[in-house]
């Protein structure tokens, strides 16, 4: 069999519990770009930091495209050049932050190389210190967005699972086509465009 391409997912696949590249692995991704089979890294992570895995991974200034926040961008490395971008609306991440407060669980937006929180928690320390990207707490978050002109490739909700599961029919509920959303770990709820998947 002739293969095209290798895609593959980041965390709990690619990374160990370490977040860690094995050398067998790192040594495989090599031996199939040497043959002329890319390998393509896609992940929910945001595309700053699949970049910062993608850098340390190739070690080479070949283009490589990254597929990142579950297939709502498409980006061709080092340049950073974006070649695809299907970001919610700004009404419909309005509504997925306000379902968030109401519920008092922490949602995270994203723009440029860092993400948003209404306040400090210890899960957005926790989410930078796991994708190695900066944050800050900005307020309210629909607040934020509106005034910034911020529609975010995803949305995400931090939380306990039992407390997830309690705002995740009401998530749906409130949709009305307007995103997706699905359990990428059993702490985080990630909403996208319906249009994007992985």
């Amino acid at each position: 069999m002739n293969y095209k391409m290798l895609v593959t997912d980041i965390d709990d696949t690619l990374l160990n519990d370490r977040l860690e590249i094995s050398p067998e692995d790192r040594a495989t991704i090599h031996r199939l770009e040497k043959q002329g089979i890319p390998v393509i890294l896609c992940s929910g992570r945001p595309t700053a930091s699949i970049s910062k895995i993608a850098a340390a991974l190739f070690n080479d200034d070949l283009a490589h495209r990254i597929i990142s926040f579950n297939g709502a961008a498409v980006t061709e490395l080092p340049e950073g050049k974006e070649l695809f971008s299907r970001p919610l609306s700004l009404e419909a991440a309005a509504a997925i932050t306000d379902l968030a407060a109401a519920a008092d669980i922490t949602a995270q937006i994203y723009a440029g190389n860092r993400f948003y929180v209404a306040e400090a928690t210890p899960e957005a320390q926790h989410y930078s210190l796991a994708t190695g990207l900066e944050w800050e707490a900005v307020g309210e978050l629909r607040s934020f967005m509106m005034q910034n002109k911020i529609a975010p490739l995803k949305v995400l909700l931090h939380a306990a699972p039992e407390k997830l599961a309690k705002v995740h029919p009401a998530a749906e509920k409130i949709s009305k086509s307007r995103f997706h959303c699905a359990y990428s770990k059993p702490h985080y709820l990630e909403f996208i465009h319906p249009d994007v998947s992985k």
